[in-house]
């Protein structure tokens, strides 16, 4: 069989915010569960590879996956800096990435920089969460955090719900009221701010976690009959008493035991392996597995789908290719045609 090669392409982080809308980002994050629900998903073994350079401040995470129904294979890179100086120059230089490979020949064709497609992916994962195990009808949301991974997750939210009442909490109240007014201004619906993060998640059907809190500081006994929590924090932010007294989705439950809090927990044994009753796949797939009751409380906690990524970023790739956006390589391979490999 003959495969067409596809265009060598550079898609840089302007041109993939141009390319992918919010609905978008959603539909390839809901396809790509089914993905994983029919067994079209091969992951790399390990899942997650770390290098940390000794005497640097910087280390990276790889992450690989196949997808059948796409014919693909991608790898996410991502290099990880928290000092001052990294920091100032993350957003305009490349340290996150996706390659894109035909598994059937081997070729690369295409390297996708993932800034804002993956905090926008974060937040379409939360959103078909939502979407599928939501009390039906609900209007209202809390969200605790104001980084760019929670604003995406609001205007996904939004795609998926009719989202008229916001309640936001994080620890910098003026940071809360700047987040608060541009979300008011973007999306014209009603933003609380909250004075804490108790009353900020009380009587919330939909809450979504996302901060970088190293201790939790959630408490079971605030959240209302019917909630359903999406915690997709760095570290553990939810009280044990939350995970074994309410229904626990996981977005991939072989995933989430990469969560160092969740691998902690499950060592000591006060969360047992089996506690996890569904993967976000199951639920998407098949809809008896998502909420049995409109007082079913569910927390789904979520470590990332790399899965998403790669589909996300070949979606990407495939509406680059069809508007003429992206840097073509192809030039730079004319002069390796026909030649001898040694």
């Amino acid at each position: 069989m003959e495969f067409k090669m596809r265009p060598f392409t550079y898609i840089s982080n302007s041109q993939v915010k141009r390319l992918i809308t919010v609905s978008d980002s959603v539909s390839v994050a809901e396809q790509t569960l089914l993905d994983h629900y029919n067994g079209h998903i091969t992951w790399s073994s390990p899942r997650l590879t770390f290098l940390e350079p000794p005497g640097c401040e910087t280390s990276y995470k790889f992450k690989g996956c196949s997808n059948s129904r796409l014919g693909i294979a991608g790898f996410r890179l991502f290099s990880d800096n928290r000092t001052a100086e990294a920091i100032s120059i993350a957003g305009a230089r490349p340290t996150k990435h996706v390659m894109l490979s035909d598994y059937r020949t081997g070729e690369v064709f295409a390297i996708v920089d993932e800034h804002w497609g993956h905090a926008l992916r974060t937040g379409s994962c939360a959103a078909v969460a939502v979407k599928h195990l939501m009390v039906p009808g609900s209007t209202e949301a809390a969200v605790v955090g104001t980084g760019y991974m929670a604003y995406c997750c609001i205007h996904a939210l939004s795609s998926v719900m009719p989202l008229k009442r916001l309640k936001i909490w994080s620890r910098d109240p003026e940071r809360v009221k700047e987040f608060a007014n541009r979300i008011r201004n973007e999306l014209n619906i009603n933003v609380e701010t909250s004075h804490n993060a108790q009353e900020c998640v009380e009587g919330m059907k939909v809450v979504i976690t996302v901060t970088n809190a190293p201790t939790p500081f959630l408490k079971n006994e605030w959240f209302s009959p019917g909630v359903m929590i999406y915690a997709m924090g760095n570290h553990q932010e939810v009280d044990l008493d939350t995970y074994l007294s309410m229904t626990f989705i996981a977005d991939e439950r072989e995933q989430v035991k990469v969560c160092p809090d969740i691998a902690a927990l499950m060592r000591s044994g006060d969360l047992p392996l089996n506690h996890v009753q569904a993967d976000l796949g199951d639920v998407v797939g098949n809809p008896a597995k998502g909420r049995k009751s409109p007082d079913e409380q569910i927390i789904v906690r979520s470590q990332g789908l790399a899965t998403q990524d790669v589909a996300q970023a070949y979606w990407i790739y495939n509406k680059a290719i069809q508007d003429g956006v992206g840097a073509n390589l192809e030039p730079y391979l004319i002069d390796q045609a026909g030649a001898p490999l040694f």
